[in-house]
């Protein structure tokens, strides 16, 4: 898909005063993908927004081509819709697993980063910086790694594999589902809050380059 990154800048465009965030649209087409057609209440009731909110997503992706609205069943992706949302998770795939023993994060998300992308995110701000901006967005904290000769190691301050994490919860399961690079968000609040964090850093770093 050519206009991917034209597309995402379209969905988060004028967003500074919305009641809700790129992280709840591009969640929308994930959900409609997983779940099958959302009308804007039972969306509503899944992302935790208000009923006109969620009008406004299903249009906003409406005006992009991703959807179409069936006026029973709600949102149902199209075939662009299904395109973009494969690119998407290309660079990013998030999965929430329970409080493990590495962390103290109630809810704990690992985002499985695509290689070039975590190179360019590690390039962009270093591996202290990058876990800065990301407890900016909201999250309780992050952990970055990476999958080192069949491993997972926490990354040092200068972006090399440091230490193995392999006798714990969290490092069995990175190294089950990880390709390379993984970034580990975490939440008092819920699996979203901690995913939110990892896909809005992703956006701007997307629509950036």
């Amino acid at each position: 898909m050519r206009d991917f990154k034209r597309i995402l800048s379209s969905l988060k465009k004028d967003l500074d005063r919305s009641s809700f965030s790129i992280y709840h649209i591009l969640k929308t087409l994930d959900l409609v993908e997983r779940e099958g057609a959302l009308g804007r209440i039972l969306l509503s009731k899944y992302l935790r927004i208000g009923e006109g909110s969620a009008r406004n997503i299903l249009k906003r992706l409406k005006d992009n081509n991703l959807i179409t609205i069936d006026p029973v069943a709600g949102g149902v992706l199209t075939e662009e819709g299904r395109e973009f949302l494969e690119i998407w998770r290309r660079y990013i795939t998030s999965i929430c697993v329970e409080k493990t023993d590495l962390v103290s994060w109630r809810f704990v998300v690992i985002n499985i980063l695509s290689d070039d992308l975590a190179e360019k995110m590690i390039k962009r701000y270093g591996v202290v910086n990058l876990r800065d901006e990301i407890v900016k967005k909201g999250c309780s904290g992050c952990i970055l790694l990476k999958i080192h000769e069949g491993r997972p190691m926490l990354l040092n301050a200068r972006g090399e594999p440091d230490y193995d994490i392999s006798s714990t919860d969290l490092g069995r399961k990175m190294a089950e589902i990880c390709r390379e690079y993984c970034i580990a968000t975490g939440s008092e609040e819920s699996c979203q809050k901690a995913e939110a964090c990892a896909w809005d850093l992703v956006v701007e770093i997307l629509i950036r380059d």
